[in-house]
């Protein structure tokens, strides 16, 4: 290899730390690109087979465990499963900064150089990175970890927005309990986890054409839909959300290509997770190993190939148990 860095990893979310940390283990110079962005300060499933994971990487996270999930579906009865049926245990619900600034310090320990990124680019057979601390190197290989909405150097199809938008809120004053909630209401479903800080973290996701030139703020709509709910309206138990109402994007969304000549993707800048299936850690983990394996390949051509036709067919199935789950189609 002939740059300044074997590989350049654009983003410090948990997916890109994770490949940056697997890369450096490997013997790889690895620079990890972070922009000026703090990560999200909301709360998300830690799934028993992410747990395990982050286990092999040697790492834990403080949480709440999640022992089981009751879903309700358009009325129908409750749905309850529980940990015990799952061959990775039970999940763990976390502060997602928590998790962050734990994989970034775990990729700088193994070897990964972080620095802010002011520019990357095709130039020759590489990559020019223009870092504010080191200035400008050469990275023979570029992985994408930018999240669902993060701009990527390559030429790719990327969704115009986001199908679904998820409203999010802290509800502190009521008992966490140990389970995920997920049911439906007239626009829209829910999403309520134990909050490892206080009380419970809850997201209700609606499409996004519902909450488009809308005639009522949004937090007048999360109450009326709230009050269409059994599962959610009864662990609230009428406790008001802490701090104003959060929307971030959400459903499922596949950019096209995930990897190509010099690069790939990793995490949500590969294939964003519906939010409902809680699955969004677990394959920014799952991916991230998948890419630093692809990469490290003695023949990379092939393996990164190889990457893109699996990171394929994990979308292809996440998106027909959603839409047999839920009726709802990307």
């Amino acid at each position: 290899m002939t740059g300044a860095y074997d590989v350049a990893v654009l983003g410090s979310g948990p997916a890109g730390a994770a490949c940056a940390a697997l890369l450096a283990k490997a013997g790889a110079s690895v620079t990890l690109l972070e922009r000026p962005a703090r990560p999200p300060d909301g709360v998300e499933l830690l799934s028993g087979r992410a747990r395990g994971a982050l286990a092999d990487l040697g790492l834990g996270v403080p949480g709440a465990a999640v022992v089981e999930t009751l879903a309700r579906w358009r009325g129908a009865p409750t749905r309850v499963s529980t940990a015990l049926a799952s061959p990775w245990g039970a999940g763990l619900a976390v502060v997602r900064r928590a998790l962050d600034d734990t994989l970034r310090a775990y990729a700088v320990a193994a070897g990964a150089t972080p620095s802010h990124v002011l520019s990357v680019g095709r130039v020759g057979g590489g990559w020019r990175v223009a870092t504010a601390a080191h200035g400008v190197a050469i990275a023979d290989f570029l992985v994408i970890a930018t999240g669902r909405c993060g701009s990527a150097p390559v030429d790719r199809s990327r969704p115009d927005r986001a199908s679904h938008v998820a409203v999010l809120a802290q509800v502190p004053d009521v008992d966490r309990g140990a389970s995920l909630l997920v049911e439906t209401s007239a626009h829209g479903w829910w999403y309520v986890l134990p909050d490892p800080r206080r009380g419970r973290f809850v997201a209700w996701c609606a499409e996004t054409r519902r909450l488009r030139g809308r005639a009522v703020p949004v937090a007048r709509l999360w109450r009326r839909e709230l009050g269409q709910t059994r599962l959610t309206k009864a662990a609230l138990r009428g406790s008001a959300p802490r701090g104003p109402l959060v929307c971030r994007p959400a459903g499922a969304a596949r950019s096209d290509p995930a990897a190509g000549n010099g690069w790939l993707a990793v995490g949500d800048a590969g294939f964003a997770t519906d939010v409902l299936s809680g699955q969004g850690l677990e394959f920014a983990l799952l991916s991230a190993r998948a890419g630093a394996v692809a990469v490290a390949a003695e023949d990379r051509t092939a393996a990164v190939r190889a990457y893109a036709t699996w990171l394929a067919d994990v979308a292809a199935s996440h998106l027909r148990m959603r839409e047999e789950w839920t009726g709802f189609r990307v």
